[in-house]
């Protein structure tokens, strides 16, 4: 599941990622800043922003 978040949202889920310490690997790239995390079912997403403005959160499923 793709789906593009809002700069508000973004920091809720970024930030409730750290809150749990479940960052599992942040890579960086030329525009972005790619986290990934396990959600709250323990399944493996990918959180990506560019510019700390927007985000794209994917579930790997």
């Amino acid at each position: 599941m793709v789906r593009e978040l809002t700069g508000d949202e973004f920091a809720d889920l970024l930030g409730s990622a750290f809150d749990r310490k479940a960052i599992m690997e942040k890579r960086h790239t030329k525009s972005s800043i790619i986290y990934v995390f396990s959600d709250e079912q323990g399944k493996p997403a990918v959180l990506m922003n560019s510019c700390f403005e927007e985000g794209v959160l994917i579930t790997l499923e």
